[in-house]
Parts: C-alpha cells; sequence; structure tokens
C-alpha cells in the first residue's frame, strides 16, 4: 500500500513538472517574435565609431506601446512607437551638454529576432543594428 501510494506521488510530481517546463517552452518560443522585450543595438557613426545601447519595449496598464533607449549616457523614453507587420518607427529627444534638445526618429524592420533600420537626427543619418537579448 505504501509503495502505491509513493508510486502515486512521483507521478503526480512527474507530470507537474513536465506541464511547467512545455509551459516555458512555449513562453521562450512565442518571445522571439514581435516587438516586446529588450534589444542589443549598435549604432554605427561617422568615421567608425559604434555605440552600443538598449531598446527596451512594453506596454503600459492601457495597453499603449513603451519603451526606454537605455545608455552609457542614460535612460530616456522612446515616444510615438508603431509597429506593424515587421516595420518599426520611434523618436527619441536628447539634452547635449548645453542642455539643448534635440530629436532622432528612427525607422526600420524587425526579422528573425533582429532590429535594423535608420536613425536619423539633425546630425545625419546612421545604420542601426541588433538582436534580442535573451
Amino acid at each position: 500500500m505504501k509503495h502505491q501510494t509513493f508510486f502515486k506521488a512521483v507521478l503526480y510530481c512527474t507530470l507537474m513538472v513536465m506541464v511547467m517546463l512545455s509551459a516555458q517552452v512555449r513562453a521562450q518560443s512565442s518571445r522571439g517574435r514581435g516587438l516586446y522585450g529588450d534589444w542589443q543595438v549598435k549604432v554605427d557613426y561617422d568615421g567608425g565609431r559604434q555605440f552600443e545601447s538598449i531598446l527596451s519595449f512594453s506596454r503600459d496598464r492601457e495597453g499603449n506601446q513603451t519603451g526606454n533607449w537605455i545608455s552609457f549616457m542614460g535612460l530616456s523614453e522612446l515616444k510615438d512607437i508603431t509597429y506593424e507587420e515587421g516595420k518599426i518607427s520611434f523618436s527619441r529627444e536628447s539634452r547635449n551638454r548645453d542642455g539643448e534638445t534635440s530629436t532622432s526618429n528612427f525607422k526600420g524592420t524587425i526579422e528573425d529576432g533582429k532590429i535594423s533600420g535608420i536613425w536619423s537626427s539633425s546630425r545625419g543619418e546612421n545604420k542601426l543594428e541588433g538582436q534580442r537579448v535573451p
């Protein structure tokens, strides 16, 4: 009798672990698509300089798309975020050392876990590329 009870407990625990693992696999496979999550990106500037940043996209309580640009210069909010059928665009305001504000814009695509496009500002246009952070 004790042997049967032990066997049932082991079987129950094994089934629970299998259910939890399959849920994690489904969650990870759906992570690879879409906008939401973190993206490690590089912007190539003239003269061969590259700057790395992280783009972080999510939704607020009302369901609106939100995003942040995270870099060694700090955190700034992304505005006017649009994402539809693999095409993405957003803008970002930043301040220079003199306190002047400038706006930069991004237009690009997300495909196969990669983001790429053109980052444009008053200084010109630059290539931005990156990939989803695991």
